[in-house]
């Protein structure tokens, strides 16, 4: 009986001579778990609010509020951990889950769990509130993403700028006598990668070329992905072009069918393509091999593509008939910044990138 209570007794001493197991996050936890709020890049509404509670017992609350579609907040709940620098939640919303710990801030990540690089990086983060703090400092892009542009363009000698929303029109500016406002206008052919948009209004014609050619402006050095073209009655300004986003209205170019990558050289004109007019209710394109265009009906996240008018060339291969047909069963779609898709009953038929 004595040797098991001395036994007892070395082994109450050992454990309590151990040192206590510490958290090596917990300081960190307390510093960061607090409110943080932003307003997130958006596709297809004004921009996400997004309020996003992180509790000291690791779970979480975040309410996302899609500005111009719903006035309601989507409410999630679950738990967050931390990693290093790196906070994630366990419930992913679109993507909308990983961020990397700031100074007051969290700067989301993407899918990947990457930093988002490029103009409208600054878009990206949320803030702890402090009364009479500054507001964030944007990038020319960022703001003029806020302000509903989808694609820009910009240039010297003269300078020049030009902003597309094809939603509402296109705004072109220069230090010339040229300054032209003009409705939303769809693009007239989309050969070799090259896009040409012809507008006309009382105060004069204005054609813009678009070519998926990389540039840079020779006064900043920035690099750009597309070289633009901009000709007037009188001038012609050249000059570089990137979008900020994707909207219906962009054109749009065929990535995948039914999951599968899809070779632009099975198809004689290449990747089919695809822009939406939604103040029309229509749509223009090609199946890769035909140009189609014809109405569309569109409600909410619904959309329904009818068959319309189409040239009569003779088309090798299935690729265009396989085309036409997912894309005339289509039911609904998803939009993101750099991707649109088609979907039937849920499933993803088509996937289009920028």
């Amino acid at each position: 009986m004595k040797k098991m209570f001395f036994l007892f007794t070395a082994l109450l001493l050992f454990a309590c001579s151990q040192p206590a197991k510490v958290d090596p996050n917990a300081e960190q936890v307390k510093k960061i778990a607090t409110l943080y709020t932003g307003t997130l890049p958006c596709a297809d509404c004004e921009g996400i609010a997004y309020a996003l509670v992180l509790k000291p017992d690791m779970t979480y609350e975040a309410k996302l509020t899609y500005r111009g579609k719903s006035a309601e907040p989507i409410t999630h709940t679950g738990k967050w951990k931390l990693e290093g620098n790196k906070v994630t939640l366990d419930k992913p919303t679109e993507g909308m889950n990983q961020f990397e710990v700031g100074d007051q801030q969290l700067v989301m990540l993407d899918m990947s769990g990457n930093k988002i690089t490029g103009g409208l990086a600054d878009l990206y983060k949320l803030y702890v509130p402090v009364e009479g703090a500054p507001a964030p400092q944007l990038s020319i892009w960022a703001k003029k993403y806020l302000q509903g542009t989808d694609f820009v363009a910009m240039g010297n000698e003269p300078s020049w700028s030009l902003d597309m929303d094809f939603d509402k029109g296109i705004r072109f500016k220069s230090l010339s006598a040229d300054s032209l406002n003009t409705p939303p206008v769809m693009a007239k052919n989309w050969r070799d990668g090259v896009l040409t948009y012809e507008a006309k209004t009382e105060a004069g014609s204005m054609t813009v070329t678009i070519s998926k050619q990389p540039c840079a402006d020779n006064m900043s050095g920035e690099n750009f992905d597309y070289t633009v073209t901009v000709k007037t009655k009188t001038n012609e300004y050249k000059g570089c072009g990137r979008y900020l986003r994707g909207s219906l209205g962009s054109l749009w170019t065929l990535k995948s069918v039914n999951g599968t990558a899809i070779d632009p050289k099975a198809f004689m004109k290449g990747a089919p393509v695809l822009q939406i007019d939604t103040k029309e209710g229509r749509y223009a394109g090609n199946d890769g091999c035909n140009m189609i265009n014809g109405k569309l009906k569109r409600e909410g996240m619904k959309i329904t593509f009818e068959k319309g008018i189409s040239t009569m060339m003779a088309c090798p291969g299935n690729g265009p008939a396989d085309y036409a047909k997912a894309l005339f069963g289509a039911t609904e779609y998803k939009l993101t910044d750099t991707e649109l898709t088609l979907l039937t009953d849920g499933k993803p038929v088509l996937v289009y990138g920028l």
